[in-house]
């Protein structure tokens, strides 16, 4: 048996060569594997942007910069319990009671009406089936007759007649009901002047579309212009603003570029207004908040940076629930695989944070009581989530979705405690970004404006209609009484036509036909429907519809 040869010698120099070609291939392992594992969580983001709840924008997809972000993350091998489905409850429509009736009576024939031995039966009572109908509205023909007077004996003396009612639009068939109608079914439920064209044409008026829009840019920029400035006056006497933007696409010529669209919402009262511009340059923020000075709730965009530096009265306070989203994106992929990783620890925590707002809420807190209750219970709670995002930053990537997150509170970490300030100021904007949900819904269905007076008459029409809305005001009712108004109104009066917005005293003959518009938004739903459920017990429904602020 031969004896088997010695090992070679390895030298230095090649021992060295091999360990960096091992460690090289352990880095391109790690790498690849990142890359799988960021590649599965978009793919999640994906699947639920595409077939979840749309309550989130295909822009927030990629939350951390570049696509070639790696994600790599600490899982704990804990099953994810599947969630609780809840019942599902809904409220038995109850109908108001000065609804009008029309009676239909569905008689026996004659013959039945006679008993065996041929005497007439006696009617004691009736059975009566309630039915909701529907009739379509319809055009009609309002005439402004003006009598003439004269003096036969003496025709140079002339004619007397009234002079005619100032107009909306000299010459035109236009009525502030018409023009009214138009607004609100355009940027109130999103039709574009295509459809109503068509609607109108249906109801025997073919009126050109090129006629809508012109009447629709008159009355903005000619009539509403002047009360949405009023209002922004009161605006910016409040000291707690929220803002926002959503890209609005704007027609060029052989060419559609990205402007926008921004709300500013105010709370003491609900004020929500509407700004177009070209594009998303700070500018445009500076330029509507000069000389404004308060708390301003946004996201942490880099175009108000240097609003804050140029500006330093105006105090930026971040939002909890655009932090949250970000964890919760991470938590939703890796639920998928049923796995716990640490973004389900930071959407936890935060949480607890959103139970001290409910809780204030429910109790029905002043800003007093509310400032009160968060000084003395989130503040453990903040330097739980403050310790937590310093520790676990070291044990992740960079890169990752998870630290980029952690990197987002830690680097406005003053911005997210500021609301701890003031009980006026919210834990979040979704009041903005609730306000910018029927720009992304009509954009759908008007696929972009035209012109910049088009998205100057979007913005316009739209601040009117949500802040009537806001305050549970019917918008249909409500600008029919402006539009009915401001032709013969002075600057004067503006101020009196805004409080209108607030307090719903409009013309009595719209208030005594046209009730209130039921107010929007969760808490909302759920008062009208236990407002609902206790008229079906008590059979009454005195003040159902009454507006809160009105």
């Amino acid at each position: 048996m031969q004896n088997a040869p010695a090992s070679t010698p390895i030298s230095h120099d090649m021992h060295l060569a091999v360990v960096a070609e091992r460690d090289t291939l352990r880095r391109e392992l790690a790498t690849l594997k990142a890359a799988f594992e960021k590649l599965q969580f978009d793919l999640q983001t994906l699947l639920r942007q595409r077939f979840g709840v749309r309550s989130e924008s295909i822009d927030q997809l990629h939350l951390f910069g570049s696509d070639d972000v790696e994600f790599i993350e600490q899982t704990k091998e804990v099953p994810v319990a599947p969630p609780v489905k809840k019942a599902i409850t809904r409220d038995r429509v109850v109908l108001p009671a000065d609804l009008p009736v029309e009676r239909e009576e569905i008689d026996v024939p004659a013959s039945e009406k006679l008993a065996a031995d041929g005497a007439p039966l006696v009617r004691i009572g009736e059975e009566i089936s309630i039915k909701l109908g529907y009739r379509p509205a319809a055009f009609f023909k309002r005439e402004l007759v003006r009598p003439k007077y004269a003096d036969p004996r003496q025709p140079e003396m002339g004619v007397r007649i009234a002079p005619l009612p100032p107009q909306l639009l000299d010459g035109s068939l236009l009525d502030a009901s018409l023009g009214a109608h138009l607004l609100v079914s355009k940027y109130g439920d999103h039709l574009p002047l295509y459809r109503l064209e068509q609607i109108y044409a249906r109801g025997g008026i073919e009126i050109p579309r090129s006629t809508l829009c012109d009447w629709v840019i008159a009355l903005t920029d000619r009539w509403l212009r002047p009360l949405v400035m009023a209002m922004k006056e009161h605006l910016l006497r409040q000291s707690v603003i929220h803002v926002d933007e959503t890209p609005m696409p704007l027609q060029r010529e052989k060419r559609v570029v990205k402007a926008r669209q921004w709300t500013y919402s105010g709370r003491e009262p609900k004020i929500t207004l509407y700004e177009f511009t070209e594009d998303k340059q700070g500018e445009h923020v500076r330029s509507f908040l000069a000389g404004w000075q308060g708390y301003l709730q946004a996201d942490a965009a880099s175009n108000y940076d240097e609003l804050y530096r140029q500006q330093p009265k105006i105090l930026e306070v971040a939002c909890w629930a655009h932090a949250r989203r970000k964890f919760f994106d991470v938590a939703k992929a890796a639920e998928k695989n049923g796995q716990r990783v640490l973004a389900h620890e930071a959407v936890e925590y935060i949480g607890e944070l959103f139970a001290i707002e409910r809780a204030a809420t429910d109790a029905g807190d002043d800003p007093e009581q509310r400032h009160a209750r968060r000084q003395s219970q989130a503040p453990p709670i903040l330097d739980k989530i403050r310790a937590w995002c310093d520790e676990k930053l070291g044990e992740l990537l960079p890169k990752s979705p998870t630290a980029g997150a952690i990197n987002y509170v830690l680097k406005n970490w003053g911005a997210f405690t500021r609301y701890l300030d003031d009980g006026r100021i919210a834990i979040d904007n979704n009041a903005a970004e609730r306000a910018l949900r029927p720009i992304t819904l009509g954009r759908k269905n008007w696929l972009f404006a035209g012109s910049n007076r088009g998205g100057d008459a979007c913005a316009i029409a739209m601040s009117l209609i949500a802040t009537a809305k806001a305050h549970g005001h019917d918008p249909l009712a409500y600008l029919t009484d402006v539009l009915t108004r401001l032709p013969g109104s002075s600057s004067k009066d503006l101020d009196a036509l805004r409080r209108c917005t607030e307090t719903g005293q409009i013309l009595k003959h719209w208030s005594t036909t046209r009730r209130p518009f039921p107010p929007v938004g969760k808490r909302a739903c759920r008062e009208r429907g236990a407002a609902r459920r206790h008229d079906a017990l008590s059979r009454s429904s005195p003040g159902r519809w009454a507006c809160p602020s009105g």
